[in-house]
């Protein structure tokens, strides 16, 4: 089984999936190659336009001043970081992830300026009550300095409605 482009009678190249198998004859010797060809030139044009979006989203994700995230409310942990943490924080997104944010959050307050308490966190991370989150941190950095991050984020769920955590961005 492989894939290989075949040129047609009028000049189009397309892509194929060969297909086959050899049948034997009682004795082993072989007696025949039966199998298909299958055009999937439309799945190799899907493939490409993927593979195309995802180079974009990603130059993007990673290019940008601010980070990207993603937490998972079931571990408490990054599951993604952009590589742009590391301008902002000093650490690497692979320390953010290991260390986890708690590590470096040494202030954290409401965009009203209320301190952001374990029970306030809870009550965001409850399936019911999640909506938006809008807090500012002050956070130390690898070097020793202080800065102050906004973060804004969005519930992250399945397709099902299950919650699975939330998506941010963290601002300088």
């Amino acid at each position: 089984r492989f894939e290989l482009q075949l040129r047609r009678r009028d000049g189009t190249v397309i892509w194929v999936e060969d297909t086959g198998r050899l049948v034997r004859n009682p004795d082993g010797t072989s007696r025949f190659c039966e199998g298909s060809l299958q055009d999937i030139t439309e799945r190799k044009r899907a493939e490409a336009a993927l593979r195309e979006s995802e180079e974009r989203l990603r130059f993007v994700v990673e290019h940008t001043g601010d980070t990207i995230y993603r937490l998972r409310f079931d571990t408490m942990r990054y599951d993604y970081m952009s590589p742009s943490i590391e301008t902002l924080t000093g650490y690497t997104a692979d320390e953010i992830v290991q260390l986890s944010w708690d590590v470096i959050s040494e202030e954290r307050t409401t965009i009203q300026g209320l301190k952001v308490t374990e029970e306030y966190l809870e009550r965001y991370r409850s399936p019911d009550t999640i909506g938006s989150f809008h807090a500012d941190y002050l956070i130390q950095t690898k070097s020793g300095e202080h800065r102050w991050l906004e973060d804004r984020s969005e519930p992250w769920r399945e397709r099902d409605g299950t919650l699975l955590g939330s998506v941010g961005i963290l601002s300088d």
